[in-house]
Protein backbone atom coordinates (compact mmCIF):
# COMPACT_ATOMS: atom_id res chain seq x y z
CA UNK A 1 0.00 0.00 0.00
CA UNK A 2 1.15 3.33 -0.83
CA UNK A 3 1.95 6.30 1.48
CA UNK A 4 -0.47 8.49 3.64
CA UNK A 5 -1.95 9.88 -0.01
CA UNK A 6 -2.57 6.53 -1.65
CA UNK A 7 -4.55 5.46 1.60
CA UNK A 8 -6.76 8.31 1.70
CA UNK A 9 -7.60 7.80 -2.18
CA UNK A 10 -8.27 3.93 -2.14
CA UNK A 11 -10.02 4.65 1.06
CA UNK A 12 -12.03 7.91 -0.75
CA UNK A 13 -12.75 5.34 -3.25
CA UNK A 14 -14.09 2.47 -1.37
CA UNK A 15 -16.58 5.19 0.51
CA UNK A 16 -17.48 6.77 -3.05
CA UNK A 17 -18.51 3.91 -4.18
CA UNK A 18 -20.51 2.70 -0.78
CA UNK A 19 -22.26 5.81 -0.61
CA UNK A 20 -23.57 5.94 -4.03
CA UNK A 21 -24.89 2.79 -3.92
CA UNK A 22 -28.55 3.52 -2.78
CA UNK A 23 -29.57 2.96 0.36
CA UNK A 24 -31.12 4.90 3.78
CA UNK A 25 -28.66 7.38 4.17
CA UNK A 26 -29.64 8.53 0.78
CA UNK A 27 -33.26 8.12 1.07
CA UNK A 28 -32.80 10.12 4.35
CA UNK A 29 -31.19 12.81 2.24
CA UNK A 30 -33.37 13.10 -0.39
CA UNK A 31 -36.43 13.75 1.98
CA UNK A 32 -34.54 15.90 4.27
CA UNK A 33 -33.75 18.33 1.68
CA UNK A 34 -36.88 19.05 1.08
CA UNK A 35 -37.79 20.19 3.83
CA UNK A 36 -33.71 21.76 4.67
CA UNK A 37 -32.31 22.40 1.60
CA UNK A 38 -28.39 21.91 0.68
CA UNK A 39 -27.51 21.79 3.86
CA UNK A 40 -29.10 18.42 4.54
CA UNK A 41 -26.78 16.10 2.79
CA UNK A 42 -23.79 18.11 4.96
CA UNK A 43 -25.25 17.73 8.05
CA UNK A 44 -26.20 13.99 7.60
CA UNK A 45 -22.65 13.21 6.52
CA UNK A 46 -21.64 15.17 10.12
CA UNK A 47 -23.54 13.05 12.15
CA UNK A 48 -22.63 10.26 10.04
CA UNK A 49 -19.06 10.71 10.50
CA UNK A 50 -19.31 11.20 14.32
CA UNK A 51 -20.18 7.60 14.80
CA UNK A 52 -17.51 6.21 12.43
CA UNK A 53 -15.17 8.21 14.08
CA UNK A 54 -16.27 5.91 16.92
CA UNK A 55 -16.20 2.71 15.44
CA UNK A 56 -12.85 3.70 13.73
CA UNK A 57 -11.28 4.23 17.28
CA UNK A 58 -13.24 1.48 18.38
CA UNK A 59 -11.44 -0.88 15.76
CA UNK A 60 -7.80 1.09 16.63
CA UNK A 61 -7.86 0.31 20.02
CA UNK A 62 -9.66 -3.18 20.27
CA UNK A 63 -8.20 -4.82 16.82
CA UNK A 64 -4.53 -3.93 17.93
CA UNK A 65 -3.45 -7.12 19.29
CA UNK A 66 -5.88 -9.15 16.89
CA UNK A 67 -3.58 -7.71 14.16
CA UNK A 68 -0.71 -9.74 14.71
CA UNK A 69 -2.85 -13.15 13.92
CA UNK A 70 -2.00 -13.74 9.98
CA UNK A 71 -4.90 -16.53 9.75
CA UNK A 72 -7.10 -14.38 11.74
CA UNK A 73 -6.38 -10.99 9.23
CA UNK A 74 -6.37 -13.67 5.84
CA UNK A 75 -10.25 -14.94 6.90
CA UNK A 76 -11.33 -11.53 7.91
CA UNK A 77 -10.10 -10.25 4.42
CA UNK A 78 -11.91 -12.87 2.78
CA UNK A 79 -15.13 -11.84 4.62
CA UNK A 80 -14.57 -8.43 3.64
CA UNK A 81 -14.05 -9.38 0.27
CA UNK A 82 -17.29 -11.30 -0.03
CA UNK A 83 -18.70 -7.93 0.86
CA UNK A 84 -17.22 -5.69 -1.27
CA UNK A 85 -18.55 -8.39 -4.17
CA UNK A 86 -21.88 -8.42 -2.88
CA UNK A 87 -21.81 -4.70 -2.84
CA UNK A 88 -20.64 -4.28 -6.63
CA UNK A 89 -22.56 -7.04 -7.99
CA UNK A 90 -25.95 -5.29 -6.12
CA UNK A 91 -24.39 -1.63 -7.76
CA UNK A 92 -24.07 -3.44 -11.57
CA UNK A 93 -27.91 -5.10 -11.17
CA UNK A 94 -29.38 -1.82 -9.63
CA UNK A 95 -27.84 0.52 -12.31
CA UNK A 96 -30.09 -1.06 -15.09
CA UNK A 97 -32.76 0.68 -14.06
CA UNK A 98 -31.13 3.19 -11.11
CA UNK A 99 -33.21 6.37 -11.08
CA UNK A 100 -32.64 9.36 -9.07
CA UNK A 101 -35.77 11.26 -10.19
CA UNK A 102 -37.59 8.14 -8.95
CA UNK A 103 -36.06 8.63 -5.96
CA UNK A 104 -36.62 12.03 -5.21
CA UNK A 105 -40.49 11.49 -5.54
CA UNK A 106 -40.74 8.93 -3.33
CA UNK A 107 -43.31 9.93 -0.02
CA UNK A 108 -41.15 12.34 2.44
CA UNK A 109 -40.86 10.42 5.71
CA UNK A 110 -41.42 12.72 8.96
CA UNK A 111 -39.31 10.43 10.70
CA UNK A 112 -35.92 10.82 9.09
CA UNK A 113 -36.88 14.80 8.00
CA UNK A 114 -34.66 16.52 10.46
CA UNK A 115 -30.96 16.08 9.02
CA UNK A 116 -29.04 15.17 12.40
CA UNK A 117 -31.60 12.41 13.49
CA UNK A 118 -31.41 11.36 10.24
CA UNK A 119 -28.04 11.12 10.15
CA UNK A 120 -27.65 8.84 13.09
CA UNK A 121 -30.27 6.76 12.58
CA UNK A 122 -29.75 5.87 9.30
CA UNK A 123 -26.07 4.51 10.60
CA UNK A 124 -26.93 2.75 13.64
CA UNK A 125 -29.85 1.51 11.81
CA UNK A 126 -28.54 0.09 8.89
CA UNK A 127 -26.91 -3.78 9.38
CA UNK A 128 -24.80 -3.19 6.38
CA UNK A 129 -22.88 -0.60 7.99
CA UNK A 130 -22.09 -2.69 11.36
CA UNK A 131 -20.84 -5.81 9.02
CA UNK A 132 -19.12 -3.11 6.92
CA UNK A 133 -16.55 -1.79 9.52
CA UNK A 134 -15.72 -5.05 11.39
CA UNK A 135 -14.80 -6.56 7.87
CA UNK A 136 -13.72 -4.13 5.51
CA UNK A 137 -12.96 -2.11 7.75
CA UNK A 138 -10.38 -4.00 9.89
CA UNK A 139 -8.79 -5.71 6.81
CA UNK A 140 -8.15 -2.13 4.63
CA UNK A 141 -6.35 -1.91 8.84
CA UNK A 142 -4.62 -4.58 8.48
CA UNK A 143 -3.21 -3.75 5.38
CA UNK A 144 -2.07 -0.27 6.15
CA UNK A 145 -0.78 -0.95 9.59
CA UNK A 146 3.06 -0.74 8.40
CA UNK A 147 2.88 2.37 7.38
CA UNK A 148 2.26 3.20 10.77
CA UNK A 149 -0.89 4.70 13.39
CA UNK A 150 -1.33 7.92 11.99
CA UNK A 151 -2.12 5.81 8.84
CA UNK A 152 -5.80 5.91 10.29
CA UNK A 153 -5.96 9.61 9.76
CA UNK A 154 -5.99 9.33 6.09
CA UNK A 155 -8.16 6.13 6.30
CA UNK A 156 -10.55 8.08 8.37
CA UNK A 157 -10.84 11.18 6.09
CA UNK A 158 -10.91 9.79 2.83
CA UNK A 159 -14.00 7.40 3.93
CA UNK A 160 -16.04 10.62 5.38
CA UNK A 161 -15.15 12.84 2.49
CA UNK A 162 -16.67 11.09 0.07
CA UNK A 163 -20.02 10.52 2.12
CA UNK A 164 -19.66 14.41 2.39
CA UNK A 165 -19.31 14.62 -1.47
CA UNK A 166 -22.09 12.50 -2.60
CA UNK A 167 -24.46 13.57 0.03
CA UNK A 168 -24.11 17.50 -0.40
CA UNK A 169 -24.37 16.89 -4.20
CA UNK A 170 -27.32 14.94 -3.73
CA UNK A 171 -28.89 17.74 -1.29
CA UNK A 172 -27.52 20.40 -4.19
CA UNK A 173 -29.45 18.05 -6.94
CA UNK A 174 -32.91 17.90 -5.12
CA UNK A 175 -32.82 21.45 -3.58
CA UNK A 176 -32.53 22.81 -7.42
CA UNK A 177 -34.75 20.34 -8.78
CA UNK A 178 -32.79 17.73 -10.22
CA UNK A 179 -31.23 19.22 -12.98
CA UNK A 180 -27.49 18.42 -12.13
CA UNK A 181 -27.72 14.44 -12.82
CA UNK A 182 -29.19 12.80 -14.88
CA UNK A 183 -30.52 9.18 -14.87
CA UNK A 184 -27.84 8.33 -17.55
CA UNK A 185 -25.07 9.67 -15.72
CA UNK A 186 -26.35 7.89 -12.16
CA UNK A 187 -26.41 4.68 -13.74
CA UNK A 188 -22.89 4.76 -14.96
CA UNK A 189 -21.44 6.04 -12.13
CA UNK A 190 -23.16 3.69 -9.99
CA UNK A 191 -22.21 0.64 -12.44
CA UNK A 192 -18.28 2.03 -12.71
CA UNK A 193 -18.55 1.71 -8.58
CA UNK A 194 -19.62 -1.62 -8.68
CA UNK A 195 -16.68 -2.58 -11.24
CA UNK A 196 -14.47 -0.98 -8.46
CA UNK A 197 -15.97 -2.66 -5.90
CA UNK A 198 -15.56 -6.36 -7.41
CA UNK A 199 -12.15 -4.88 -8.22
CA UNK A 200 -11.33 -4.57 -4.82
CA UNK A 201 -12.75 -7.38 -3.68
CA UNK A 202 -10.42 -9.67 -5.40
CA UNK A 203 -7.32 -7.28 -4.08
CA UNK A 204 -8.97 -8.01 -0.64
CA UNK A 205 -8.84 -11.86 -1.32
CA UNK A 206 -5.34 -11.96 -2.72
CA UNK A 207 -4.58 -10.29 0.49
CA UNK A 208 -5.97 -12.87 2.44
CA UNK A 209 -4.53 -16.20 0.73
CA UNK A 210 -1.23 -14.27 1.36
CA UNK A 211 -1.86 -13.99 5.06
CA UNK A 212 -3.24 -17.75 5.30
CA UNK A 213 -0.57 -19.01 3.05
CA UNK A 214 2.76 -17.04 3.85
CA UNK A 215 1.54 -15.18 6.68
CA UNK A 216 3.37 -11.99 4.54
CA UNK A 217 1.52 -8.59 3.98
Amino acid sequence: MAGYGGIAVFSFLIGLSGALIPGPMMLATVTSSRKHGYIAGPLISATHALQELVMVVALVFGASKLLVNDRLIGAVSFTGAAVLAWMGVAAIRYSRSASLESAMERPASKFISNPLLAGIATTAGNPMWWAWWPTVGFAYMAMVKDVGLLAIVPFYFGHVFADFLVYSGISTAVTAGGKFLRDTHFRFVIAACGVFLIGFACFFAAFGVRKIVWGEQ
